[in-house]
């Protein structure tokens, strides 16, 4: 996205309007899930809320729940026309590999994991935690894992890689002043764009925090899933790749972690790794 396109949108905006619904975007998820994961202890409920909220805060901003659409609409990238099929099968790849290095992590955790326990976190203890949190039945989270795994990166690419980021830049921008030279502008809007990374690892932060120890939930998770977003945020800017490739990274990603619960929980792997 050009900095004189961002400039251009900036100067159209209120200011006041910019910082109030972009707040409201980039704190609510985390909102939502601290009320209804720390107070309720229900993961599905969680999610159904902030993917009401985000399809709220997508749908009434004026953009569209097309990834490729909104290029087009809002000009993000460089991009002029609607990804090529040869394009969304390599997106497919991307996903597969995502997959991939998922699980592999996942069984690598696992074998490094003492007897009865998951990188030093008691494994009853573990799927205790994941009981009261819902996930107590296979059946129903079978189906929640597939939802989760395909409704979930679509809504949150959407939202994390255009909606709030596009308010963010454009506050960004708009405190740069009108008169300013494209560079800063460029700098504010990688300043929004790390911000942006930070929020979405952030609200991920709180359910982790409630299965895992605060070494894994600092000093793990939460910046992977900085970097991993600020690696997304790339992705979603690029001529070649753009926000259909994060949607199929985000799903590999989805995928192997519906599967670690899905194990933690029911002890799929019990017999390979006791």
């Amino acid at each position: 996205m050009s900095a004189s396109v961002i400039k251009g949108y900036a100067r159209a905006s209120s200011m006041d309007e910019l910082d109030i619904m972009g707040s409201i975007m980039t704190i609510g998820p985390s909102v939502i899930m601290g009320l209804t994961c720390l107070y309720l202890r229900q993961a599905i409920t969680a999610n159904l809320c902030f993917h009401a909220f985000m399809l709220f805060a997508i749908l009434t901003s004026g953009w569209s729940l097309s990834g490729p659409k909104n290029r087009i609409l809002h000009r993000e990238g460089s991009f002029s026309k609607l990804p090529e099929p040869q394009e969304r099968h390599r997106a497919r790849r991307y996903g597969f590999a995502m997959f991939s290095i998922g699980i592999s992590l996942y069984f690598v955790c696992r074998f490094l994991s003492a007897p009865g326990e998951y990188l030093g976190v008691n494994r009853l203890e573990l799927r205790q935690t994941l009981d009261e949190f819902g996930v107590d039945r296979l059946d129903r989270m079978l189906v929640f894992s597939l939802y989760f795994s395909f409704l979930n990166p679509w809504l949150e690419e959407v939202f994390w890689r255009q909606v709030v980021r596009w308010r963010l830049r454009l506050a960004a921008a708009s405190v740069c002043g009108k008169d300013c030279p494209q560079s800063r502008v460029k700098s504010a809007c990688r300043h929004a764009d790390v911000f942006s990374a930070v929020a979405y690892s952030a609200y991920h932060s709180v359910i982790i925090s409630q299965l895992m120890p605060a070494w894994f939930n600092l000093g793990v998770a939460f910046p992977f899933l900085a970097l991993m977003a600020c690696v997304l945020n790339r992705v979603a800017d690029s001529p070649r790749l753009g926000v259909d490739a994060c949607v199929a990274l985000h799903a590999g990603l989805d995928a192997s972690a519906a599967f670690w619960i899905l194990d933690l929980r029911f002890g799929f792997l019990d017999g390979a790794f006791p």
